[in-house]
């Protein structure tokens, strides 16, 4: 759990050096994925 969180604050971080648009992007796209994998019900949503 603790190298997903570390994981987690480090690709905030590097979300922040991109543009707004992209940073929401891929914070949504992680925090789905991210989701996805603990809850198998849940699908990916395709880009």
């Amino acid at each position: 759990m603790k190298e997903e969180r570390i994981g987690g604050i480090l690709f905030l971080v590097q979300g922040l050096r991109g543009s707004s648009w992209n940073f929401l992007s891929n914070v949504l796209f992680h925090v789905v994925r991210v989701r996805s994998v603990r809850v198998q019900k849940l699908p990916l949503i395709p880009n």
